[in-house]
């Protein structure tokens, strides 16, 4: 592949790959348990949503096991002997929106997968001289400038976290059922914007530690394939 083929490639890739690692750990934070609860205990969220552990652990895994389609509705019951329907028709109604986002998100998540695989078994049958030549390195600068523009929007998303959240939402959902009042909807006391600032804070550490990861490997990759392909031309008498 020339020169300006493999650049092309590599930026896909790297647009490809950007992506799909972040829609990755949105998917395992969003539904994780143990991440929720750990947040939740840490802002005392029981007690401000004036409801007992054993009922916010029931709320959560309820919505996410929902959220993961593992459970087909929200009708989810306080603890207790006369236990009472935790979630209104307002906040079920948005969490079909979110469910129907994190249902969209994992099929766009595979799809991009198989590009992925696409993309790499075809420099590993067809071309591993252009992945050592111009692959690896014009991912690796690609995947570093897509970075910086990410860290810009971890920046500015956590200076204005409200304002963050609320063209999150504008962008995502096409109404207004995610503005819930926590004097009647017990999803938004359960999850207050503290609550999402933690969330969102899990989500980037892991996304960036991973991204970095990404990079550093493609970079290394692309000076020892080098380096071992220089020593082989030196030692063959054909430096170049």
């Amino acid at each position: 592949m020339r020169k300006s083929g493999a650049i092309a490639v590599s930026i896909i890739f790297s647009l490809l790959i950007a992506f799909h690692m972040l829609i990755s750990f949105v998917m395992y934070v969003g539904l994780n348990p143990d991440i929720y609860r750990a947040a939740q205990i840490s802002d005392d969220v029981a007690s401000n949503a004036e409801i007992d552990q054993e009922t916010l652990d029931r709320a959560t895994i309820g919505l996410i096991n929902y959220m993961d389609g593992h459970r087909d509705n929200l009708v989810i019951l306080s603890s207790g002997q006369e236990g009472h329907e935790l979630f209104n028709a307002k906040e079920k109604a948005h969490m079909v929106d979110v469910k129907q986002l994190f249902v969209l998100s994992k099929k766009i998540n595979t799809l991009i997968y198989m590009f992925l695989l696409i993309i790499l078994v075809f420099y590993l049958a067809c071309d591993k001289d252009g992945m050592r030549k111009n692959f690896m390195k014009y991912s690796a600068i690609t995947l570093s400038v897509i970075l910086g523009l990410w860290l810009i929007i971890a920046i500015i998303a956590m200076v204005d976290f409200s304002s963050f959240w609320t063209t999150f939402h504008k962008i995502f959902f096409t109404n207004d059922l995610w503005l819930l009042d926590p004097s009647k909807d017990l999803l938004i006391r359960m999850m207050p914007q503290k609550f999402f600032v933690r969330i969102v804070l899990q989500i980037l550490i892991r996304f960036l530690a991973a991204y970095a990861v990404v990079i550093s490997v493609l970079t290394v990759g692309h000076v020892l394939f080098n380096k071992k392909s220089k020593g082989v031309r030196m030692k063959g008498g054909r430096y170049e």
